[in-house]
């Protein structure tokens, strides 16, 4: 509703957005990943697919755009998470990364199935290429303290980027803010 709504109000042209299931591997009903050792081989083998099989996969069947100038990465708490691991490691793929809420462990751990954040943003001339980097957490969600220290990571290794730090916790009344606030940057 409110890509929608934007669209209508025209303050984003239509694009298509894809929204993956971000495990590769489903668990039996009631179980739940536990730690690191349940995370890591999902998250590895998400970011894998999503660059070599998903990207290639919708532009060969919808009418996009096949270039940097054309896509976008964002999500939400893991998929925040995930969207920095692939998005910092793929700067060239995409034009804007955004991460709110994001589990920051998915992200800049490799024993979660994260990548070695330092060594990512060790080329922040390639990261700065981005026309948009945007990081967003309310400050009463448990993982504000991680994209706080994440954000101050970027400022330290000089990668320019937007910190939006609001009210709220981790609910989905403080993603739909940030989805409103930032899908018209997005392209």
């Amino acid at each position: 509703m409110i890509l929608d709504n934007l669209i209508a109000e025209g303050a984003v042209e239509p694009f298509v957005v894809v929204m993956p299931f971000g495990y590769t591997h489903r668990l039996e009903a009631g179980a739940r990943r536990r730690g690191a050792e349940g995370y890591k081989t999902d998250m590895e083998e998400f970011a894998v697919d999503f660059v070599t099989d998903l990207v290639p996969l919708v532009e060969s069947r919808y009418h996009v755009g096949a270039d940097r100038d054309h896509r976008a990465i964002a999500g939400l708490s893991m998929g925040g998470g995930q969207s920095l691991a692939v998005g910092l490691t793929h700067p060239e793929m995409f034009r804007a990364i955004a991460a709110f809420s994001s589990a920051m462990q998915i992200a800049n751990s490799p024993a979660w199935g994260g990548i070695d954040m330092d060594a990512a943003l060790a080329n922040a001339a390639a990261i700065n290429q981005l026309d948009l980097l945007w990081v967003g957490c309310g400050t009463e969600d448990t993982l504000f303290g991680v994209n706080r220290a994440f954000s101050n990571q970027l400022t330290e290794r000089g990668v320019e980027h937007v910190f939006r730090v609001t009210l709220g916790a981790h609910t989905s009344e403080v993603w739909s803010r940030y989805l409103h606030e930032v899908a018209p940057q997005l392209f």
